[in-house]
């Protein structure tokens, strides 16, 4: 009878403490949003004065809401051939007036963790490639300056209109 009463007394201590633990939890869960709220005013007062906003994709998904409430005009994605469509979206806001696409679509795709949703859903088509492939309007890269005329001549069945600019031709 004595092991049951203090089993007992011990279930009861112990529900009592999870009870408490919940009070603390919800209440650090409340303390946490209000510093995120603070921290994404602070951010969208510095960002609002900014002429020009870095980040990535990722860093844009978390800044969501402060972007939303900035509304960029300009939005320029480089590697946009690389980058899952979605994170392209979550970047746009109504605010958006010009959106800009720098990449290859020839080149490198993005790359969805899962293998099955890439599959069936196409998301390892980029929102790039896929304008692209659907005939909107793109401005390709014709006059190269990095490599020797030797080594840009493999890229001409990839790159048919692909020239070679004056100033390789001094490259070693």
């Amino acid at each position: 009878d004595r092991w049951r009463m203090y089993r007992y007394w011990l279930a009861q201590y112990k529900h009592e403490l999870k009870l408490s633990i919940r009070d603390y939890e919800m209440e650090y869960q409340r303390a946490s949003e209000r510093m995120k709220e603070a921290r994404d005013q602070k951010d969208m007062f510095i960002m609002q004065s900014a002429v020009i906003i870095g980040m990535t994709t990722t860093c844009a998904a978390r800044y969501r809401n402060v972007l939303q409430q900035v509304k960029p005009k300009i939005i320029i994605v480089e590697e946009a051939a690389e980058v899952l469509e979605a994170h392209i979206i979550t970047t746009l806001s109504e605010g958006c007036e010009h959106l800009i696409l720098i990449g290859d679509h020839q080149q490198l795709r993005p790359n969805p963790t899962v293998y099955e949703l890439a599959e069936k859903f196409n998301l390892k088509i980029s929102l790039f490639e896929r304008l692209i492939k659907n005939g909107y309007p793109v401005v390709t890269l014709e006059n190269q300056h990095r490599m020797r005329p030797e080594i840009s001549s493999l890229l001409i069945n990839i790159y048919p209109k692909l020239n070679d600019h004056e100033s390789v031709l001094e490259y070693d």
